[in-house]
């Protein structure tokens, strides 16, 4: 069986994500590690948390984050006592316009009993020139609910692949209109996978939504090309 040779297929050859550029792994012997792989432009990404993950997820569904990396080297900073100390970063977003931001993962309440900010502050003028720009300290206020909820969704429905019903829902809403999700799902005949299919163009930013606050059924949409011109 194995000697046999298949059929031509239309189906392009897969290909995995590549190796983390991650700098520092997790304990794994720890009993408070917590590892969450993920894939995120095209590299496996490791996060130590669900806060992590979500803010890792807000940011590739951001279209103004081309790239991000986690698990920076450290960065050596002096303290105000004169102790050197070093500090690890979550990630690195690199943004449309070659900013690079190396951003501090925190819950809000832990962030603000050790002063992270202030230590932040120590940290900036510290920081090499070709490792970031900038730093950036992201807690749960920064990505709520309804934004953790869409960019999930956004992030799960790229991974699918389907041209077919692509050029399906590309079709309804190419003349501009604006529509509600629910429509174009009726419209499509695809039922729950044209939902899957408006998240997928979503993400690629051939769709813009309309409304606030989680993608339902009632969220009104509009083809990309549209809204620019519109803004024109």
């Amino acid at each position: 069986m194995l000697n046999q040779v298949l059929p031509r297929s239309p189906a392009p050859i897969w290909q995995g994500p590549k190796e983390s550029r991650g700098y520092r792994a997790v304990d794994s012997r720890s009993r408070g590690a917590c590892r969450v792989a993920t894939v995120v432009f095209g590299y496996k990404i490791f996060c130590e948390s669900y806060l992590e993950r979500h803010i890792l997820y807000g940011g590739e569904a951001n279209s103004n984050v081309v790239d991000i990396q986690e698990q920076l080297p450290p960065v050596l900073y002096p303290t105000p006592d004169g102790k050197l100390r070093r500090h690890h970063f979550d990630f690195r977003f690199t943004l449309l316009c070659g900013t690079r931001l190396a951003i501090a993962v925190k819950p809000s309440a832990s962030a603000e009993k050790h002063q992270l900010l202030e230590e932040l502050k120590l940290i900036a003028p510290h920081m090499p020139a070709d490792l970031a720009d900038g730093v950036l300290l992201m807690t749960e206020k920064d990505v709520p609910k309804d934004l953790v909820a869409n960019a999930t969704f956004l992030h799960h429905a790229k991974r699918e692949s389907n041209p077919e019903h692509d050029e399906i829902v590309r079709a309804i809403v190419s003349d501009g209109t604006v529509m509600t999700i629910g429509s174009v799902v009726a419209k499509s005949g695809l039922e729950g996978a044209a939902f899957r299919t408006i998240g997928r163009l979503i993400g690629r930013q051939e769709i813009n939504v309309l409304d606030d606050g989680i993608y339902d059924y009632p969220t009104r949409i509009q083809a990309a090309a549209h809204v620019e011109a519109l803004a024109a």
